[in-house]
């Protein structure tokens, strides 16, 4: 996939999360090394965000640790009780990079607090005249009917209320997501 990524037109690589299997640290160590090698070859960023794989066993400050140089150290803001963070990118846009998890247990968790931090960020992105776009790893609505139901746990637009209105209303047009894989 790197190797793909590296060679197309495109000017920036997102991943929104499950980077490890089994989210321990060794594992983190070992994509971010990808990552910098991927980097340095093609001189394409690259933009993460943790799935549940990636905290079963790793915390939330080590994995923004382990990932800084992508995404966390050119943040210009961030959510202090998740991995979540916006970042400017050229042309006028800006990514939202969504953490979607409750480490360590797979599953999701959005709050009202953090709908309110989105939507702040996202009215933010308005008054400055950016396009915001974002990523997460868990769904944002069902992919497919009885969606959520087959895979419980998985979508969460059906679970917190008004998550996926605060984004449109914030201007968020696209959403990459990752969990179904």
């Amino acid at each position: 996939f790197l190797e793909a990524a590296g060679t197309n037109e495109s000017e920036y690589v997102i991943f929104p999360g499950d980077l490890a299997d089994r989210g321990i640290k060794e594992e983190a160590d070992y994509v971010a090394g990808l990552f910098r090698e991927f980097e340095a070859k093609y001189n394409k960023p690259i933009y993460v965000v943790p799935g549940n794989h990636d905290l079963m066993k790793t915390t939330v400050a080590e994995f923004r640790e382990i990932y800084a140089e992508f995404g966390y150290n050119e943040a210009i803001a961030k959510h202090d009780k998740t991995a979540s963070y916006v970042v400017d990118l050229a042309n006028g846009y800006r990514l939202l990079a969504i953490d979607s998890n409750t480490p360590g247990t797979g599953k999701h968790s959005i709050d009202e607090e953090f709908v309110s931090w989105v939507t702040e960020q996202c009215n933010k992105a308005k008054a400055e005249g950016k396009k915001m776009f974002a990523m997460m790893h868990h769904n944002l609505l069902e992919h497919f009917i009885l969606g959520s139901t087959i895979h419980s746990g998985g979508v969460v637009g059906t679970k917190v209320a008004g998550f996926a209105d605060a984004l449109a209303k914030g201007g968020v047009k696209y959403i990459f997501t990752g969990h179904t894989h």
